[in-house]
């Protein structure tokens, strides 16, 4: 005999807004009396859910006799997956029963056509909310307004984002000589010396230009914010050590209040949100979830201009120190500042830090597998070829005419794009009908995204240039007497790649 299994289901949306509505129809199918329940956190109009398939698999097998839930909606919200779950009823013969809705009777036409037009129903109201979800979109975008969710740090007023000036913590190492006299202070009081989110998001950013690494700013805030967890036990019901569990103390980074990254991949992608620039980027996600390259967004600047976290120039050094960062690779703990810019010169793959307690060496990582390039490099010997290079080209540059130092020239795509936008703008003024309108609004939007990629480039590169064209960078011995903290931001900004073979340097590409 085939058992009586529940099937539950809320979106992540229903869930974020109604925590119990799960519980609820967890209790109204378990007061029907069910053998087992099959949940899912999911979207009815997604046909991939796990808890569903579970289901269909069970049906499948002949061990279910009948399916019960709150309605059509719960089961499905897609017209071709209901038609493929209904054949799978008839041909199994489970019994179907809705609370809502009543028991659904496949067996009759007129059975059928009432359970088609509920199900019909359930698609039609997910079309009506998708709809009225996408005037409410289209409605942000044209008026320039906050996205639905503001980042850490930000807060949403006036449909405008604003940093997220509230207290909501005291340090007791900053706390003032006469901190027993304010015990009665409310929490806002300003006496109380206490900081807000976009302080400590601002600290992020301070302490990430510092150390360069997600992982790093996290331990820091951490270390300052967090209350380390301690285990333990504790007693629980009438206190008989049967009873005993292990607990865990207080961490304020996890807590409501404070609450912040998690990962270093969340920091990441947080410190490369246009918000904390001032700008506002819409249509960031394809339509199954996952997030469109950044290029392709929509992107409204300088939306809330006065409530920047960051600068433009802060942003390129953040961009260069992650693009730095991505090219890290090797065994945890045994990255450098050359791993990433080591390259094999006869297979075209990076090279990977190796250790023994005298030295340390790069080798190409497909030695063993294929690439005949099996002789390893010393970290002293590659140094020696970049500062050579850099010394080098540090005195061409100084005997260079000035001019040539600095010279920026325009991208011809650039060129030809606002060369467009003149004659487009001429067109305009005899004829001005919608659609030109509209294809010089993208015009001047493509010309502002490649103006602020030259830009970046431009920044980068006059870094760069300012590094080689120091009076010290024309002697051997200021390379050599930098930190290894040093060289690692140094050569971020001046070295390409370097290529190896056979134990020697090959080449030294840079930047400049």
């Amino acid at each position: 005999m085939g058992q009586i299994v529940g099937y539950e289901r809320v979106s992540s949306n229903e869930q974020a807004i109604n925590q119990n509505a799960l519980k609820q129809q967890d209790h109204r199918i378990q007061e029907y009396g069910v053998d087992m329940v099959i949940q899912d956190i999911e979207s009815g109009a997604d046909p991939d859910r796990e808890g569903f398939n579970h289901l269909l698999d069970l049906v499948s097998q002949g061990k279910v006799d009948e399916i019960v839930s709150t309605r059509w909606d719960r089961l499905t919200r897609n017209e071709l997956v209901y038609l493929q779950f209904k054949a799978i009823l008839k041909a199994s013969n489970v019994k179907l029963t809705l609370l809502d809705q009543g028991e659904v009777d496949l067996s009759t036409a007129f059975g059928e056509l009432s359970a088609d037009m509920q199900a019909m129903f359930a698609v039609h109201e997910r079309r009506m909310l998708k709809e009225r979800v996408q005037r409410g979109c289209e409605y942000r975008r044209f008026n320039k307004v906050a996205w639905t969710r503001a980042p850490w740090g930000y807060g949403i007023k006036n449909d405008k984002y604003v940093l997220d000036t509230e207290p909501i913590i005291c340090i007791l190492e900053d706390r003032p000589q006469n901190f027993l006299e304010l015990y009665d202070e409310p929490d806002t009081s300003p006496l109380l010396l206490s900081i807000s989110k976009s302080q400590i998001a601002r600290e992020a950013v301070d302490v990430f230009l510092q150390t360069r690494r997600t992982r790093k700013v996290l331990r820091y805030l951490y270390l300052k914010y967090g209350v380390e967890r301690k285990k333990g036990t504790g007693e629980t019901g009438n206190g008989q050590e049967g009873d005993k569990k292990r607990t865990k103390g207080t961490n304020l980074v996890l807590s409501k209040e404070l609450l912040f990254w998690s990962a270093g991949g969340n920091l990441k992608e947080w410190l490369e949100n246009p918000v904390l620039r001032g700008h506002t980027a819409y249509k960031k996600y394809k339509k199954r979830g996952s997030k469109k390259d950044p290029k392709d967004w929509e992107m409204h600047y300088d939306t809330h201009p006065d409530q920047r976290l960051i600068s433009d120039e802060e942003f390129q050094e953040i961009q260069e120190i992650l693009k730095s960062n991505a090219r890290q690779i090797g065994t945890p703990g045994k990255t450098f500042y050359l791993t990433g810019l080591v390259i094999c010169e006869r297979c075209g793959h990076k090279c990977v830090l190796k250790r023994n307690a005298d030295y340390q060496y790069y080798g190409c990582r497909n030695s063993t597998i294929g690439c005949s390039n099996r002789k390893c490099i010393r970290i002293e010997k590659i140094d020696e070829a970049i500062i050579n290079q850099l010394f080098n080209r540090a005195n061409e540059i100084a005997l260079a005419p000035d001019g040539l130092q600095e010279e920026a020239l325009e991208t011809s795509e650039l060129s030809i794009l606002k060369q467009q936008l003149q004659e487009l703008e001429k067109i305009l003024e005899m004829n001005p009908t919608h659609i030109l309108k509209k294809t010089q609004y993208d015009l001047q939007k493509e010309i502002e995204s490649q103006s602020n990629q030259a830009n970046n480039d431009n920044f980068v590169q006059a870094t760069a240039m300012q590094l080689i064209r120091r009076p010290e960078a024309r002697k051997k011995t200021f390379w050599y007497t930098l930190t290894l903290e040093e060289r690692d931001i140094i050569y971020d900004k001046l070295v390409r790649k370097i290529a190896i073979l056979d134990g020697e340097v090959v080449s030294v590409d840079l930047t400049i």
